[in-house]
């Protein structure tokens, strides 16, 4: 049997010292070289946003493509599409009022690409036990063709904000309960930009667009609502 030399433990040792820091430095390279081919990759191929663009770039060559409106919103410490934000509200589509009636008020609490909450009668003005209409209208591509088709064959005329009427399906019509004890409603409905909802005899009525978009004469902005 060969006997140990206690002389050549040390050396046993350092060489295997030494072999563990050869592989340390190999995996400390291997992990630097993975981060760097990954960051040249995220240099090489990256899109950028704001709110209305959106700039895919590939190495050196980028291109930018512009929307005509609002598309992208900065939501939750990143870019979003505006279908997919929680809330739209300083994004650009804006509460319009169409006309506004001081009885009945609406303020719109928040909306999204889908949706809206809106508090009906928000400062609890009086409202004696009365059944309040509500009704909600959406767009409709065929009806305002021919309504526009109607108006140049002299058929029918334009009388301004109304004509909406004229070009649009009525979606929602409801009546909202108010009693002594209850002057305030918080209600939620499925409302799309373009649509129109109405409250009130007279008819306080709001639409979300693009300012820009669009011209309505009577039309205000919601400044309370930003």
């Amino acid at each position: 049997m060969n006997e140990i030399n206690p002389e050549n433990q040390p050396e046993k040792k350092i060489k295997k010292i030494s072999l563990f820091k050869t592989f340390c430095k190999a995996l400390i390279f291997s992990v630097l070289l993975i981060a760097i081919v990954m960051l040249s990759l995220n240099l090489i191929s990256a899109t950028e946003y704001t709110s209305s663009t959106e700039t895919n770039c590939n190495g050196a060559t980028c291109t930018t493509t512009l929307f005509s409106g609002v598309r992208n919103i900065y939501e939750d410490g990143k870019w979003k599409k505006i279908e997919n934000a929680r809330s739209l509200k300083g994004s650009g589509i804006e509460v319009l009022f169409l006309e506004n009636d001081l009885d009945f008020p609406v303020e719109v609490l928040d909306y999204n690409y889908t949706s809206i909450q809106v508090k009906l009668n928000p400062k609890g003005l009086s409202i004696l036990t009365e059944n309040i209409p509500l009704r909600i209208w959406k767009p409709n591509e065929a009806k305002a063709e021919q309504f526009e088709k109607d108006v140049r064959d002299g058929k029918k005329e334009k009388k301004g904000l109304e004509d909406y009427k004229e070009k649009m399906d009525k979606v929602k019509d409801e009546e909202i309960p108010f009693n002594l004890l209850n002057q305030q409603k918080t209600k939620t409905y499925n409302f799309n930009q373009g649509d129109i909802l109405e409250f009130g005899y007279n008819s306080t009525t709001i639409i979300l667009k693009e300012p820009d978009n669009e011209t309505f004469d009577d039309a205000q902005m919601d400044k309370s609502n930003p």
